[in-house]
């Protein structure tokens, strides 16, 4: 994780403020976030934004949130949806959502000197959807080298969440299929997680309740063996 060092706004009574120093505070915040979400939680889709279909050719996607590989947040609040019309039979595609963002809210005059002027005072956080040509590689997987190094007694090394092989910002929530006979979708194969905190710890429970089911079942020479092993 290179690049500058990290700085931010230093206040003290009687400073002179601009709109640069608020700026700085939220460039601030908001990068710190981002590094935080892209080195802590990875990049995928976090809940909702489901995929379906819709009249047999539209395709809809349901609320939900997701972090791109460079851990911004996007936020879809409502359903939406992405019409394939124009492609053709055999086309194989991928369904990409994107973070996107424009100037919002209420226009606010604005005095820059001699010149005046007005200018949006918000920032809108939104979301593209896209259907591009080809399909992306599934995500990777843990080898089980790795697993077992995790795992093991001194807790191994665990390589952190991954970048995308080519970060352009598109996180996989789909891979369409047409053909003669309408859309195939899938939403699994090519589909990356980002399992959130209490669902990391049902996972953990389940696992724990599994190991002592079997620990339960087997008899006293394999729990010898395994307690050896």
């Amino acid at each position: 994780m290179g690049g500058e060092s990290i700085t931010r706004p230093r206040y003290f009574e009687g400073q002179l403020l601009s709109a640069a120093d608020f700026q700085a505070e939220q460039d601030y915040h908001t990068a710190m976030r981002r590094r935080h979400n892209r080195a802590l939680h990875g990049w995928g889709v976090v809940e909702g934004l489901e995929t379906g279909l819709e009249d047999g050719d539209r395709i809809t996607v349901s609320p939900g949130m997701a972090i791109d590989g460079h851990g911004r947040e996007i936020v879809v609040p409502q359903e939406a949806s992405v019409d394939p019309a124009g492609w053709k039979g055999g086309d194989e595609l991928t369904l990409c959502l994107r973070y996107a963002e424009q100037p919002g809210g209420e226009t606010r005059p604005s005095l820059k000197g001699e010149e005046s002027g007005s200018e949006s005072s918000r920032i809108e956080e939104l979301f593209e959807l896209t259907l591009e040509p080809g399909i992306r590689a599934a995500p990777a997987q843990m080898s089980d080298e790795g697993c077992a190094s995790a795992l093991s007694a001194d807790g191994g090394e665990v390589a952190p969440p991954t970048q995308p092989e080519a970060d352009d910002g598109c996180v996989v929530l789909a891979t369409l299929f047409i053909s003669e006979e309408g859309i195939a979708v899938d939403a699994w194969t090519h589909r990356r997680r980002v399992l959130k905190t209490a669902d990391l710890h049902e996972l953990i429970l389940c696992l724990a309740r599994r190991v002592r089911a079997l620990e339960r079942a087997a008899g006293p020479e394999e729990q010898r063996e395994a307690a050896a092993d």
